[in-house]
């Protein structure tokens, strides 16, 4: 197993923020998910927001079905561990007043495991699918945030746009 350093990005760069494109990552696996925030930083993945959602307040959040329902995007922004326990970072866009300042940390196991932790999403259309769409679809990982990656492209400026935390700001871009 190829083994990551910890990761937690920092955002900045306002409304005009150059993205020119994304990339889809392969379905329900944890390793290029992986790759792709280390290497190029926050994430768009899928996620069920089940009830146990809206009463969040800190910590890892330990309620995830197998039988997720995707109904949400949110921003995977890093990878850590605390207390032995492997953990997703997420910024959600239900602002600073929910979870850790905006931010969720979902289980995260070790990448066979996590590509295993699936079950079906009977209810596709609540999330990604489209009409005439399958009746159900197979998502793994905690919460679903397997199921459907994308990774945005962004435009180089000046200022930058993201940075790994400890880091500053490159301006010499």
């Amino acid at each position: 197993a190829v083994a990551f350093p910890e990761v937690s990005i920092v955002g900045g760069g306002g409304a005009s923020f150059g993205m020119i494109g994304w990339k889809k990552l392969p379905e329900n696996r944890a390793q290029p998910l992986l790759l792709a925030l280390y290497e190029d930083g926050p994430v768009v993945v899928s996620a069920a927001a089940s009830t146990p959602w809206n009463i969040y307040a800190s910590g890892i959040m330990n309620n995830c079905e197998k039988e997720a329902v995707i109904n949400h995007a949110v921003a995977l922004v890093g990878y850590g561990e605390d207390n032995g326990m492997k953990y997703w970072t997420i910024q959600n866009s239900w602002g600073s007043g929910w979870g850790e300042g905006g931010f969720a940390r979902l289980p995260r196991l070790d990448s066979e495991e996590e590509n295993n932790y699936c079950g079906w999403d009977k209810s596709p259309k609540d999330g990604t699918a489209c009409e005439g769409g399958p009746e159900k679809v197979w998502v793994c990982g905690s919460c679903g945030i397997l199921f459907d990656s994308v990774v945005p492209k962004f435009k180089l400026s000046k200022a930058g746009l993201f940075f790994r935390s400890g880091q500053r700001n490159n301006t010499d871009m």
